[in-house]
């Protein structure tokens, strides 16, 4: 029961430094120093990372927006069947490509521009709380997903009368909801399953966001994405495990 609490305590510590640190690049530096100190038998910290693409509901012409993710990982092993894996994303990202109008509230760069295209490009802070379940070397991942947002920008490119290519961005924060939610669904691999909740993991992730992405009232647009993720433990027992 110690060694549970001790997890949990330093999961929690980890989690508020994460959150509270200014720098994207400690955070893999904070779960390499402490993350074998708060490993047990039944509890791992880690890293994730991930190529996504992303889009938008409801848009007209809206293509895949090719973006990556980052963050940290937990997973708690509640019996051998059943797992419980809060993870925060430093970086989870949004948009989407083939958009048109954003830039029309500024004539002198819309109107001189030809072979034009406009994207939005968002960034978010998300905390998926992922329930696991396990089967064999694979787990039915789901689970609920809060966000905010910390980055967005309106974006342009095309070509001006001489030829110049041209790209533009702007400050989209105006016009979008900081918060959203969603709901995420998918499955990971364990690449060796002998090691449990100990063994690396390449998944897949569908995320459906269920607010709005802009704060226009008349309007529903909702964020959407796929994600091919790569999960790392740090601290973990390699010995192969009695699960």
């Amino acid at each position: 029961m110690s060694a549970i609490i001790r997890a949990v305590c330093g999961a929690l510590i980890i989690l508020a430094a994460l959150l509270t640190s200014a720098s994207v690049s400690a955070q893999p530096l904070i779960m390499l120093l402490v993350g074998d100190k708060i490993a047990s038998e039944d509890f791992v910290g880690g890293i994730t990372a991930g190529v996504s693409v992303t889009n938008i509901s409801n848009v007209d012409g809206a293509q895949a927006l090719p973006s990556w993710s980052f963050g940290a990982a937990f997973h708690w092993r509640l019996n051998h069947h059943w797992h419980f894996a809060p993870e925060v994303a430093f970086k989870s990202p949004g948009g989407a490509r083939g958009l048109g109008g954003l830039w029309a509230t500024t004539p002198s760069i819309d109107s001189a521009l030809t072979d034009r295209s406009e994207w939005l490009s968002t960034s978010y802070v998300a905390i998926p709380l992922l329930v696991k379940y396990r089967f064999d070397r694979f787990y039915l991942v789901a689970g609920p997903q809060v966000s905010y947002l910390v980055a967005a920008t309106d974006n342009i490119e095309g070509a001006t009368a001489e030829g110049t290519t041209i790209v533009a961005e702007r400050s989209a924060f105006g016009r979008l909801n900081r918060w959203d939610l969603g709901a995420v669904v998918g499955f990971d691999v364990m690449l060796v399953p002998s090691y449990g909740i100990n063994s690396i993991r390449i998944g897949a992730r569908y995320y459906q966001g269920l607010a709005d992405v802009v704060n226009d009232a008349s309007v529903v647009q909702r964020n959407s994405g796929f994600t091919v993720t790569v999960g790392i433990p740090i601290g973990g027992s390699t010995e192969p495990t009695q699960e």
